[in-house]
């Protein structure tokens, strides 16, 4: 196997064992074996974009995640499969590169996706959405919108 099936391979399993203590988020389809593309469901609460672009609250968003050659070196692509409203995410790309420049995990990823959905990150320098930003901005007492954590562990001390 070569190192690149290795890393897929290696990222599928961390995935698969984060999403075990994250009940909200769950990988709806994969393509490839090992996977290089993931769909990604997030059930938590966020606001998609109506057709005529104003925001509506929704608990469902899905996105898909793609891992290009070269990957890891080569960020993932990532864009929204049902209509998100945020500053960093447009109808074709999930503003990503900033994240990925200090933290190459897949995992880590997929759960700073969710924590973006749920209005605890957003980029105030060139937002993807502008109209978004702006109501970001003048709503965000209401930031964040929802709690993305992991399920705590029966076995946790304490």
């Amino acid at each position: 196997m070569s190192s690149g099936a290795q890393q897929l391979k290696e990222d599928f399993v961390q995935v698969q064992k984060l999403l075990e203590t994250y009940p909200d988020i769950k990988i709806t389809n994969t393509e490839g074996d090992p996977p290089e593309q993931y769909d990604i469901e997030y059930i938590i609460k966020g606001y998609r974009t109506n057709p005529d672009g104003a925001p509506t609250p929704d608990n469902n968003h899905e996105v898909r995640i793609t891992l290009p050659f070269g990957y890891p070196h080569f960020p993932p692509t990532v864009k929204p499969i049902t209509p998100i409203f945020h500053p960093d995410i447009d109808p074709d790309a999930i503003r990503i590169a900033d994240f990925w420049q200090e933290n190459h995990s897949l995992p880590d990823l997929i759960v700073h996706i969710g924590q973006m959905i749920c209005g605890n990150h957003y980029t105030k320098d060139e937002p993807f959405n502008q109209d978004a930003f702006e109501w970001f901005e003048e709503r965000s007492s209401w930031l964040p919108f929802d709690v993305l954590e992991p399920r705590e562990d029966d076995d946790t001390e304490k």
